[in-house]
């Protein structure tokens, strides 16, 4: 062994100088611009495939999904791929199985109707606590966001549509007083994300009337009548239930599933 100009050592007998290959983008395929950082928006698109992807597999079935192969097929790195993967298991959608491999959630008709059952009892009470407790600005806001939503309902996006679910869904029951119950929810928020992905691969998606439904929910929480907001949002979501699970039904009748390179 020997020393050379540079870091460690040469093995070997032969006297040979080190091969010295410059580093370039193109060997790790990062040829489309500057090497930057993954923006939030960025990876909000790609999340939203990803998520799109696996709420439609979960109706078949569970599949494995590859954190190696997702990163390839998205052109990102290990770690990008690893929070992609994380923030579907925050909503409940993938799990991590035997040898920390990630799984599809299976979603049949008895996981759906506890996910909506767990609601209709916890949502509303945790409303009914947090009634007096939210801001009234933050309620002005979001009615707002929802009269816009409806008036442009059209042109609304996924990116957007999830906001306004959390408005409510999310932010409103945050100011409840049981947070046991606020941290039971999560495994509940794949229902936001169900409905959502499932009309727009129906034969005439449209977007559902949720957005005036929970209009009449805030504005009952800006009067500060906790009663009425709570007796509104449990038929709301027993009612989302019901669209839901049509919404499925009709989704298998119609289609069959297909092969994408991180899954199997």
């Amino acid at each position: 062994m020997r020393r050379f100009d540079g870091r460690g050592v040469i093995a070997g007998k032969r006297k040979v100088e080190p091969r010295r290959v410059p580093i370039t983008p193109e060997m790790f395929g990062l040829t489309d611009g500057p090497v930057d950082a993954v923006r939030s928006d960025a990876w909000d698109a790609l999340y939203y495939k990803l998520e799109r992807e696996i709420i439609y597999r979960s109706l078949f079935g569970r599949f494995r999904v590859s954190e190696l192969a997702l990163a390839r097929h998205f052109r990102v790195g290990r770690t990008v791929a690893r929070n992609l993967l994380l923030r579907a298991q925050a909503i409940g959608i993938l799990e991590k199985g035997a040898k920390a491999h990630w799984y599809v959630v299976p979603l049949d008709e008895d996981r759906l109707r506890d996910i909506f059952e767990v609601r209709a009892t916890l949502e509303p009470l945790l409303l009914k606590s947090a009634t007096a407790k939210i801001p009234t600005a933050l309620l002005d806001r979001m009615a707002e966001r929802l009269r816009e939503g409806i008036q442009f309902r059209s042109r609304v996006g996924v990116g957007e549509l999830d906001e306004i679910e959390g408005d409510l869904h999310i932010r409103c029951l945050g100011y409840g007083v049981n947070r046991e119950m606020i941290e039971a929810l999560k495994r509940t928020h794949c229902a936001f994300v169900i409905g959502k992905h499932i009309q727009v691969a129906l034969t005439a998606p449209q977007i559902d009337s949720f957005m005036d439904e929970h209009l009449v929910i805030i504005e009952a929480l800006r009067a500060r009548d906790g009663d009425a907001a709570a007796e509104i949002l449990r038929r709301h979501i027993e009612w989302s239930h019901s669209k839901v699970a049509g919404w499925i039904a009709e989704f298998r009748a119609i289609n069959v599933i297909s092969r994408v390179p991180y899954m199997a």
